[in-house]
């Protein structure tokens, strides 16, 4: 088994390649323009996924019970950036008011948002 090796270090999001899935770990909520910090981090997360060129990505929003448009945003690049190495990419562990924010802009209809990191996982070789 593979030890997962650190890929860049960031303040909002841990990122960490674990064979050919790189997986985000949202480490703390985003709830306001204040926020907007996180939006620096896209050029991080997507140079990261061109240097890798994982499978996967694999998003934990676990420690993030709310956030904002701000992440909206940093989700969207990271899914286009994902799509256009040919990744597939997964949400998971969506707070009830995290999940509605992702309902109600219509994200889980792009990106699926599942509960578990094991449901995110088997929906990548379904």
């Amino acid at each position: 088994m593979l030890t997962p090796a650190p890929v860049v270090p960031a303040s909002y999001f841990e990122m960490r390649k674990q064979g050919t899935v790189l997986r985000l770990h949202l480490k703390k909520s985003v709830s306001s323009l204040s926020d907007e910090r996180i939006l620096d981090e896209v050029d991080t997360v997507v140079a990261s996924l061109k240097e890798h060129v994982p499978d996967a990505v694999v998003v934990d929003l676990s420690s993030a019970p709310y956030f904002g448009s701000c992440l909206l945003e940093v989700l969207r690049h990271i899914h286009e950036e994902a799509g256009r190495q040919g990744a597939k990419m997964v949400l998971y562990g969506a707070s009830p008011i995290a999940r509605e924010v992702l309902e109600i802009s219509h994200f889980n209809r792009l990106i699926p948002l599942v509960s578990t990191e094991d449901q995110a996982l088997k929906s990548l070789v379904a």
